[in-house]
């Protein structure tokens, strides 16, 4: 789906239809962008952008604080028509892709939108593919994107000159797949429904928290919720991850994996040694 938190409230709203609208946190209290309308992104705004910046960049656009159980009930609207593949539309636009693999066809999808429909044939791939900047090449990264353009490799046809060995030993094991990927090769099969691979819980303060007590109790709350969440699921995880974003919204992350599984509410202040 296109912008789709926006989109709803366009269509919801005929007052901002045309309008940019942004949907997501307070810009006066450290909001951050959930979705923004191609109106607001022509000037810039970003989904995960911060609210201030956006209110900068796109000051006459509508801000809007989501309404999360709405988008949910739309959403199965939307997995319904789906599943019985009928003619019903629920007054929302999306794009697709269509391609001989999940990669092309996911890139095709992101190259038509807004409210469009690309089609690459098998006899098309090498050509579609080629032209892409290696930022569009999936598993890539701003720090992989640096490596590989310092390598002198901007687009996936530049990626298809280096040996896969070569790009194995400058990348892991991510460089053979990139290969694969720069000629459009993508064994990967299209799963649509499967299990998520990790479970989170974050929050974001109105005003600055510095005082260390206070954000060891928030990280302790934050790690309950994901262990209640595992467990309802009946599941578990080895790797434990902090996210912290300073008041000029840095944003850090540390990762720490334990020595057996765990569903528990894991003591992340004294895993991280905060």
């Amino acid at each position: 789906m296109d912008a789709f938190f926006a989109a709803v409230e366009q269509r919801d709203r005929p007052e901002l239809r045309g309008r940019p609208v942004i949907v997501g946190g307070d810009p006066d209290r450290r909001g951050v962008v959930a979705a923004a309308s191609y109106e607001a992104r022509r000037f810039g705004v970003r989904s995960a952008m911060p609210a201030a910046r956006a209110r900068r960049l796109c000051p006459d656009a509508a801000f809007l604080a989501p309404d999360l159980e709405r988008y949910r009930a739309i959403s199965a609207e939307i997995h319904d028509i789906f599943r019985q593949v009928s003619g019903s539309d629920v007054g929302l636009v999306a794009s697709a892709g269509v391609g001989p693999n999940k990669f092309v066809a996911k890139v095709a999808s992101a190259q038509s939108k807004p409210d469009g429909l690309l089609v690459v044939t098998p006899e098309a791939v090498e050509s579609f593919v080629g032209s892409l900047p290696v930022e569009r090449l999936w598993g890539v990264g701003p720090a992989t994107a640096r490596r590989l353009r310092n390598m002198g490799l901007r687009r996936a046809r530049d990626v298809r000159r280096v040996p896969p060995g070569l790009l194995e030993t400058a990348l892991g094991h991510l460089g053979p797949v990139l290969h694969r990927l720069s000629h459009g090769v993508d064994p990967r099969p299209v799963a649509p429904t499967r299990p998520p691979r990790c479970r989170s819980a974050e929050t974001t303060f109105g005003e600055d928290l510095n005082d260390l007590d206070a954000l060891v109790n928030v990280t302790a709350r934050l790690a309950r919720r994901v262990a209640q969440s595992l467990a309802r699921e009946r599941r578990s995880g080895r790797t434990v991850t902090v996210k912290v974003r300073y008041a000029d919204f840095e944003t850090i992350t540390r990762s720490r994996t334990l020595a057996e599984p765990t569903d528990g509410h894991c003591d992340v202040p004294m895993i991280f040694r905060i």
